[in-house]
Parts: C-alpha cells; sequence; structure tokens
C-alpha cells in the first residue's frame, strides 16, 4: 500500500541538560544548536512539518524562530530518564487523529548538526520494505577487541573472539545518534528505535560527533567552523 501522506520530523530537546546546561541553544558559530537539524529538515523538501519536542519556552521560541512547529510534552516525559522514543509516540498519538496521522515520521536529535538533506532523501528511500531506518557510524575500534578491568589487570571481554585476525572480524556499526525514520503505525503500537526489520544509514564518524560533554560542545564548534569556511 503506497504512503498517502508526507512524513513530519520530530527534534526532541529537553530543557535539562545537566552536563552542557541549556546544550540544545548553545551558541554553535553565531547560531542555537538546535537551528541546525531544523534548517537540515526543512531543506529537504521532505517534511509535512517539523516538530520540536520540548517542555522549555525558551526552546520553543528559538525553534519557532527558525521555522519549526513546536509540541510541549508532559512534563513527565521532560526528565532526564524519560526515552525520545516516548516523547515521539506521545507526539504521535496526540498532535494527530488517528485517520490523519502521518504515515511515517524521522526523529532527529538536537545533536545532529552535521546531518545533511541529502542523509535524510537518501535514507527515506530505504524504509520502503522494513520497519525503521537508523543513522548509524562504523566503530573506530571493533567490539571484539573489548578490555575490562578485573582485579586490577586488563582481560579480554571475548577472548575467544579476539584472537582472530583482524580481517576476518564482520563489520559492526553502532547508533550514532542522528536519526531514526519510522512507521508510524507500528511505532505507536510498540515505541522503540530498534524494531526487528531495521535498515542502517551509515554516516561518516565526523558527521555524527556525540555532543556530551564541554569538551565535546567545543570540538563540535572546530569541526562545523572547518566545515562552514570550506563552503
Amino acid at each position: 500500500m503506497p504512503f498517502e501522506r508526507k512524513p513530519i520530523a520530530i527534534i526532541p530537546a529537553r530543557g535539562g541538560s545537566k552536563r552542557i546546561p541549556r546544550k540544545n541553544i548553545a551558541d554553535v558559530n553565531g547560531k542555537p544548536l538546535l537551528a541546525y537539524p531544523v534548517e537540515t529538515c526543512l531543506a529537504s523538501g521532505l517534511f509535512s512539518e517539523v516538530v520540536v519536542s520540548t517542555e522549555d519556552e525558551e526552546i520553543a521560541d528559538v525553534a519557532r524562530q527558525y521555522g519549526a512547529s513546536i509540541e510541549l510534552r508532559p512534563a513527565e516525559l521532560a526528565q532526564d530518564t524519560a526515552p525520545a522514543s516516548l516523547a515521539c509516540r506521545d507526539l504521535l498519538l496526540h498532535r494527530y487523529e488517528e485517520d490523519n496521522r502521518p504515515d511515517r515520521f524521522c526523529m532527529i536529535y538536537a545533536m545532529a548538526i552535521f546531518l545533511e538533506p541529502a542523509d535524510l532523501v537518501e535514507s527515506l528511500d530505504k524504509l520502503d520494505g522494513c520497519d525503521g531506518v537508523l543513522g548509524v557510524s562504523d566503530f573506530s575500534i571493533h567490539p571484539y577487541k573489548a578490555l575490562v578491568e578485573k582485579d586490577g589487570y586488563l582481560t579480554a571481554l571475548w577472548p575467544e573472539l579476539n584472537l582472530k585476525q583482524s580481517q576476518h572480524y564482520p563489520r559492526t556499526l553502532g547508533s550514532n545518534g542522528t536519526f531514526y525514520w519510522g512507521r508510524t503505525s507500528s511505532f505507536v503500537e510498540s515505541p522503540g528505535f530498534y524494531p526487528t526489520r531495521l535498515k542502517s544509514h551509515v554516516i561518516p564518524p565526523w558527521r555524527a560527533i556525540d555532543i556530551d560533554t564541554p569538551d565535546d560542545l567545543e570540538h563540535a564548534r572546530r569541526v562545523k567552523r572547518r566545515e562552514l569556511d570550506q563552503r
């Protein structure tokens, strides 16, 4: 059955970041961090609307300034223990009547400031024939090389795998905190970003910087500055 409606973009953006206060609207080269994914979504031309889910009025004002719509989320879904998947589900259930919900949605993290419109366009094409498409990157160090400390000494987590020659390692990918495409009907029944039929869209690691600490933020600023200087 063909899709009947344009998808929507959902950008979760809480106001209560602890490690970087006000992270989602932190300045990144003269622009709030949140502005970058909003503008990327709008530039893709894919979405009927770009919705920022937040409990914070200042974040809401910034989002509106850059062209997004707002969904004020319940306080219980704005805690640091509340997964983004539940905020997305709440938005899909309560913003749209059942017969008017978009068939597909894309959740984009506010920190995905290096995402490009082409990433969204190309990954949407992969949703046909599966339940979800996840933004991923290759691990820089293969998981087979994982070590743990025990009694003050390092030991291989998987010694039988650690001894394999690296050319025989399978390719391993990890969610990189950029985006997830999903089908609305199955997602509202079972919210989560790892459905059974999940496809990947690979993003180079330098465009999937996880901004969790002040050092991460400074690194992202430097990379974004170089990117802008090259244009």
